[in-house]
Order: C-alpha cells, then structure tokens, then sequence
C-alpha cells in the first residue's frame, strides 16, 4: 500500500468516527479522569485543561443549539424555562469549577475555593444531562458509512 492510499484512508478514517466519539464521550472520560487523579497534583491540573478544551469543542460543535437555548422566543419560553435554568446551572457550575481550579492552582486553600463542591455539583448535573440527551447521543454514535470511505476502503482490499 503506498504512502498516498494509506494517508487517504487513515484521514477517512478518523472522518467516518461517530460525532460522539470524537466531542460527547471524551468529555465524560475527562471529567470521570479528573476525579480519579485528585490525589497526583500535576496529572489532576492536566486532565483539568484538558477537560476545560473538550467542554470548548464540545460546545462548539452544538453552537446552534446553544444559541438557541439562550436566545429563545416568546413562545417556548413558559415551556422550556425548566430545560434552560438547567442547563444555565450546569454551565455555571462549570465555570465555577473552572475559576476555583484556578484559584486552588494560584496556591488559595481549598476551604476558601469550594472545589470540592462545586465539582461535585458539576458530577451531579452531568447525570441528568446524560440522561436528556441519551437518544441524541445514540444516535451520534452510530457509524455513518460515506461514498469515500468505502472506495478508501475498497483500495485498502486491492493492495
């Protein structure tokens, strides 16, 4: 197989991942990580940034729909002030734990960051917005064949 081929494939490859294995899984990963590492400092701050940049990608990709939950109109408003206050705590519970990681690094002590707390409280939202989004997630992590991954696939069988 020569280089090109191999390069072409690899690159589909990684195109033809489930969405939710690319943006949707490694943050729960991440965030199940950082709780593990409390006791190893550095590797706690690293999978910390770490968690911190998959939590930007995985808003990112769903910019739309957050707009949208932040925007809204007059009409879903009654409806969906439960859904939006939600998710609103859960966002602010993540940047709370992103600022008092922060401060806990800066050298404050932890009973004046309340990280602890506020981690937990981001564990405990994460459960309810796994279980909002279950359908969406399975469905993010099918595999969608595409026409270039199977003629990829059809010069990788050749060689």
């Amino acid at each position: 197989m020569s280089k090109e081929i191999s390069l072409t494939y690899s690159m589909n490859w990684i195109r033809r991942l489930p969405p939710a294995l690319t943006t949707d899984l490694p943050v729960l990963v991440m965030l199940v990580a950082c709780f593990m590492l409390v006791p190893l400092y550095w590797a706690h701050i690293v999978t910390g940034v770490a968690l911190i940049v998959l939590t930007a990608i995985h808003l990112w990709t769903r910019r739309g729909k957050v707009a949208r939950l932040l925007r809204g109109d007059r009409r879903t408003a009654l409806r969906r002030w439960r859904r939006r206050s939600g998710y609103m705590l859960f966002f602010l519970a993540a940047l709370l734990m992103t600022v008092t990681g922060g401060m806990r690094w800066a050298g404050m002590p932890p009973d004046d960051t309340g990280h602890a707390a506020v981690s937990t409280m981001l564990i405990v939202a994460a459960v309810p917005h796994l279980w909002v989004s279950r359908r969406a997630l399975r469905a993010r992590l099918r595999v969608r064949r595409t026409g270039g991954a199977r003629t990829v696939h059809r010069h990788r069988i050749r060689s």
